[in-house]
């Protein structure tokens, strides 16, 4: 909706043009044609090195504007003269209304900074400007104020236009709420200063009558010469609106507005607002302050300060407020006329003086005494929380810990930590403690589901696979074919090395719960060794029983050869093969059963996580990333083992994926994460220095005095470079991709509680493998010629918990000297 700028009345407005192309003040209800009403400058417009915001508000001679001083970098409000009022005698006028508003130096004034014309032809004054909101803004959005506060601003505003009458002589003349403004700290400010004249002064050079015609004083609407005294009635009028929601006088033509001032009665309130009940001291206040002339007024401003002030007294004293005791002391201080006090006159040396001098002398002495006693109390109360704190700190430090006993003694030693003189450090390491029992039994609660959800699971385990052995010796006795009796004995053993799998991804914490899984992985561990003792024999009572018998010498037949021996069927499943010597051997399984291509699978994936730690971060984080380029080496005909192994690569190459896009956010990043800091050996010693620009994997860090150091990731303190890569990600909003970053590179204490499903059940398996194969052990298809150091392995993961128990097996194994750059910070 476009603004314009009343020509009439001078007030702003937005409205959209009827079907004539004409609009209406919604103040003084003038209607005028839209094209040729003012309009006010655009935001952007540049006067003189100030730079327009916003459109604040327009009077009668111009308009205010929110503008910056691009010179000084600060805000100041701009008042722009009408460009029709531009003539030699109006800018005459406009340049002493910024002289006058320079001499005024009050707190309550809005002063001037600047004023000048502009090449553009535009006159300007550049004013303080004042956060805050203007009485008719508050007035407009139907705002009604209390009688207190209604005071207190007519006081402020009273005060500030006597010290101007008392110093120059000088008043306002348009006193209105468009011209006070209220700042946040509820502080009236008035403002338009520079219409300010002086005593007999009463018209424009034009002829026009200045001032605004709802709060404009008879004498003024007459054309009469002025004093002070019309400030007075128009404050007056201001505050009645402003207690009453109303104008004091409403007509629909300015004249009648004017005629109403000059000769109408006074509006009481009780008739304009019945349902608001003001006051009759109220009332006969605002009755004096708005008299028809000058002589029926206050005859100074400080009569009506005393008056007001009295009267803001009384209504706090029956009705009470809530403006502080300070702010009402500096309200009851605007009093210049208090007399000043009476000299003091020396009483004669009585008795009830020494008296009172005794009195107090005790009374100091009691609250010393009570002060040191209160001293000593929480002295002994500070003991007896810390030796108390001593004791629960050290019972929850145990995970042997009785969550319930420690919850009473806790709830015991509750009121001890809540006397007086407790330091509230020790409040807050007593707090800190009782979250750390809540967090125990939480983590016990968990773990006890889990235990007993594995031991209920390995029962039923126990006895699928007992069953299944059952059928294969029952398929044995019932002479079956091999293949069935095999079957039943893989599904034996493949249920019990899944059982075996889930047991070694749960990971516990608290020693009984870590006893019970290591009692169920050996019964697991017992009932596969039992299944495959009896698949040994089984295969070697079928060998032997399919042993070929040597072939029998009958005498030839005449004119016939001897027969040779008969050919030996194989079939299938387990079978004898002849060997060189043409003896039979027994062959333990066939190459492509279901659980050798398990075992095979497994094999595999154990390789390229293995391959996938040791890269390079370049070899890692390329496209192109050899482990995974690979793929599986051989197939077999089992596709629900190959759905899962390709479900399992293809995860592998998402978060690989993921890894990928986090080492590119750090990787040649230059100055994007600079302002964190390294712990690095310097000329001084140990140093903190500030990371400056990271160029390509090498870090330049920055401290004032010393000359720059480059160091590469893996040069830097392992715990500092794991800050940085939490750092990295909360700038970047790559948490997601930091767990992949962490799994994929070494880091695999800081996923144990990976929001992410996969790379939380992945993350035990690939750090077993990965640790085994640290330890010496050897992998099929993993070079251990790239196996790292041992003081490079145990510089990495010396932050672990779980590589504690591979650290022993690390310090006897003769590993290889070799450090490749997987194991590094990447």
């Amino acid at each position: 909706m476009p603004e314009y700028i009343c020509s009439i009345c001078g007030n702003s407005f937005n409205a959209e043009p009827d079907r004539q192309g004409n609009i209406t003040c919604p103040d003084c209800l003038s209607v005028f044609s839209a094209a040729t009403a003012k309009r006010p400058l655009p935001s952007g417009t540049r006067i003189n090195g100030y730079e327009i915001i916003s459109h604040i508000a327009a009077g009668g001679s111009g308009s205010v504007y929110q503008a910056e001083q691009i010179a000084m970098k600060r805000i100041v409000a701009l008042k722009i003269l009408n460009q029709d009022q531009v003539d030699r005698h109006s800018a005459e006028r406009f340049l002493e209304e910024a002289r006058n508003t320079a001499k005024f130096e009050n707190p309550h004034v809005v002063s001037v900074i600047d004023t000048g014309i502009s090449p553009e032809g535009y006159y300007y004054i550049a004013m303080q400007y004042v956060k805050g909101e203007t009485l008719e803004e508050m007035l407009q959005r139907g705002q009604v104020f209390p009688e207190d506060e209604t005071l207190m601003i007519g006081i402020t505003v009273a005060d500030a236009l006597r010290s101007i009458w008392q110093k120059y002589k000088m008043f306002h003349k348009d006193i209105k709420p468009g011209n006070i403004m209220l700042t946040p700290e509820k502080e009236a400010m008035i403002l338009d200063m520079g219409t300010a004249q002086g005593h007999g002064e009463s018209k424009l050079d034009d002829g026009n009558i200045e001032g605004s015609p709802y709060y404009m004083s008879p004498e003024q609407a007459r054309g009469e010469p002025l004093s002070w005294n019309t400030d007075q009635y128009s404050l007056g009028a201001t505050m009645y609106q402003m207690v009453t929601g109303k104008y004091p006088y409403d007509a629909k033509t300015v004249e009648e507005i004017l005629q109403l001032h000059d000769s109408a009665p006074f509006p009481d309130p009780a008739v304009r607002v019945p349902k608001r009940p003001i006051s009759p001291q109220m009332t006969a206040l605002l009755r004096r302050m708005m008299g028809k002339t000058p002589e029926e007024r206050y005859p100074s401003w400080d009569n009506f300060i005393q008056d007001a002030k009295s009267l803001l007294a009384s209504i706090w004293a029956k009705k009470g407020s809530a403006v502080s005791g300070s702010l009402r002391k500096r309200y009851m201080a605007f009093d210049p006329t208090a007399a000043k006090p009476l000299p003091k006159q020396k009483n004669p040396v009585s008795v009830m003086r020494f008296v009172c001098f005794g009195l107090l002398i005790f009374i100091l002495a009691a609250a010393m005494l009570g002060g040191i006693l209160l001293y000593l109390a929480a002295e002994k109360n500070s003991a007896n929380a810390r030796s108390l704190l001593s004791a629960i700190r050290h019972q929850t430090d145990n995970l042997q810990m009785n969550p319930d006993a420690m919850e009473e003694a806790i709830h015991k030693a509750e009121p001890f930590f809540n006397r007086i003189g407790v330091l509230p450090s020790v409040r807050a390491e007593f707090e800190k403690c009782r979250q750390k029992v809540k967090d125990f039994r939480k983590t016990h609660r968990n773990e006890e589901i889990l235990i007993n959800s594995l031991e209920s699971q390995t029962a039923a385990c126990l006895q699928n696979a007992d069953r299944e052995e059952r059928n294969a010796l029952q398929a044995a006795a019932e002479k079956k074919s091999d293949q069935t009796v095999m079957n039943h004995f893989q599904q034996s053993t493949a249920m019990l090395r899944e059982m075996s799998l889930r047991l070694r991804q749960s990971s516990f914490i608290l020693p009984p719960n870590i006893h019970r899984a290591e009692q169920l992985k050996k019964r697991l561990n017992t009932a596969q060794t039992a299944v495959l003792h009896k698949i040994r024999i089984f295969e070697q009572s079928r060998a032997m029983s399919k042993k070929p018998r040597p072939p029998q010498k009958n005498p030839p037949e005449s004119g016939k050869p001897s027969p040779g021996p008969r050919p030996v069927s194989r079939p299938s499943g387990l079978s004898p093969r002849p060997d060189a010597a043409g003896h039979h051997r027994p062959q333990t399984a066939r190459p492509d059963s279901r659980s050798q291509y398990q075992q095979y699978l497994e094999q595999e994936k154990n390789r390229i996580r293995i391959q996938l730690l040791l890269l390079n971060p370049a070899g890692k984080n390329s496209p192109g990333n050899p482990p995974l380029q690979a793929g599986l080496g051989k197939r077999k005909n089992f596709p629900e083992l190959n759905r899962q192994f390709d479900h399992w690569f293809s995860e592998i190459r998402k978060r690989t994926a993921a890894a990928r896009t986090f080492w590119n956010a750090i990787y040649n990043s230059h100055q994007v994460h600079a302002g964190f800091h390294f712990t690095v050996m310097a000329p001084r010693g140990e140093t903190r220095m500030e990371l400056k620009t990271i160029l390509r994997d090498t870090v330049v860090l920055y401290h004032r005095g010393m000359p720059n150091i480059q160091m590469k990731f893996e040069q830097l303190p392992p715990a500092e470079w794991l800050d940085f890569l939490k750092f990295a990600a909360e700038r970047r909003n790559l948490q997601s991709e930091l767990d992949s970053y962490y799994l994929l590179n070494g880091w695999f204490f800081k996923v144990d509680k990976s929001r992410d499903h996969f790379i939380r059940n992945e993350m035990p398996a690939m750090r077993e493998a990965f640790y085994r194969f640290l330890c010496g052990e050897n992998f099929p298809g993993v070079d251990s010629g790239k196996r790292p150091g041992k003081a490079e392995v145990l510089r990495k993961y010396r932050f672990d918990p779980v590589f504690a128990s591979f650290r022993a097996r690390l310090k006897k194994t003769s590993m290889n000297s070799k450090q490749p750059t997987a194991i590094k910070n990447n």
